[in-house]
């Protein structure tokens, strides 16, 4: 697992543990008390929390005991490959572009919770003022069957909400028909556009991956085949002058 798939993921724990959807062991001190001290994690810390020096000394002991098992190796070495390595940022791959898609449709659904959650706090706040200026009804009357129909269109509307499969009204021209005929049509056309750059530039990005993907499977062959060529050369070479 590279250093992005694990700050990837690292980000989707932390945004799920910020949004409570963890399961509930989680938030229980004793559980992550018990969890840590099965988890041995203490060396870890400890090297984290020593100084350079004691860092540095073990990692030149062992660079030095590495050097000298490359001196003891003896007979032809392989073709070093530094010369096929690119410099410079490198084509995402598809784990990548997983990676990618999987937090911004995190993303996604935790503005639209937050945004449900505003217009949920924001009714509870319009009702209890309604409530306070003007005082309920009398059971049995008229104005109390409206009160508690408006009260059960509430609730619809904020089951409503919740479904995943709820469209967003982002205007409200939209949902009651008004606004220039000219203008909507431009504009979604626009937006239709945008959609199909979008998918476009996401076609684009995996196909170019997938072709990155078969190049480095092609380079490494090559590799392959040229160090055991060069190594049976070598060898004849030592063997037969």
């Amino acid at each position: 697992m590279d250093d992005h798939e694990v700050r990837g993921r690292w980000k989707s724990f932390i945004g799920k543990w910020n949004r409570k959807e963890l399961a509930e062991g989680w938030y229980d001190p004793e559980t992550f008390a018990r969890i840590t001290s099965n988890n041995p994690v203490a060396p870890q810390a400890r090297r984290a929390s020593m100084p350079r020096d004691e860092v540095r000394e073990p990692m030149n002991n062992r660079e030095d005991r590495e050097s000298e098992d490359d001196e003891d190796d003896y007979g032809p070495l392989l073709p070093g490959s530094d010369h096929t390595r690119r410099s410079g940022p490198g084509i995402p791959t598809l784990q990548d572009l997983s990676l990618r898609a999987e937090l911004a449709e995190e993303d996604k659904q935790a503005s639209i919770a937050d945004l449900r959650e505003a217009r949920k706090a924001d009714r509870a706040l319009q009702k209890e003022r309604l409530e306070d200026l003007v005082p309920r009804a009398e059971a049995g009357t008229r104005e109390r069957m409206l009160e508690k129909r408006a009260a059960v269109a509430d609730k619809m509307r904020s089951f409503r909400d919740k479904s995943p499969d709820a469209m967003e009204v982002k205007d409200e021209r939209e949902l009651m028909g008004g606004g220039d005929s000219l203008d909507e049509y431009k504009k979604a056309k626009e937006r239709e556009q945008r959609r199909k750059t979008e998918r476009e530039i996401r076609r684009e990005e995996i196909e170019r991956a997938k072709r990155e993907e078969v190049e480095e499977k092609k380079r490494a062959w090559r590799e392959r085949e040229e160090g055991t060529v060069s190594m049976l050369r070598e060898l004849a070479r030592q063997r037969f002058g």
